[in-house]
């Protein structure tokens, strides 16, 4: 009598696909929502501002001064 199911070589691989596929839509969610929170900070030139609040918040060690534009 079978104790139970093996797991193929097959059934490894799509799961590690799977995996694979849901990691690239969250990813992609992020980009989007990191992207629209960038373009919200830039529509209303608040920049320095969130900065400060992230800094007050989390502490100055986690933001840095950044020149990216």
């Amino acid at each position: 009598m079978k104790n139970g199911k093996t797991v193929s070589k097959h059934d490894i691989i799509r799961e590690i696909k799977g995996v694979n596929e849901r990691l690239d839509y969250l990813f992609s969610g992020l980009q989007v929502l990191s992207t629209s929170l960038r373009d919200y900070i830039d529509f209303t030139k608040s920049e320095k501002k969130f900065v400060k609040f992230l800094k007050k918040k989390y502490g100055e060690h986690q933001y840095p001064e950044h020149n990216e534009s």
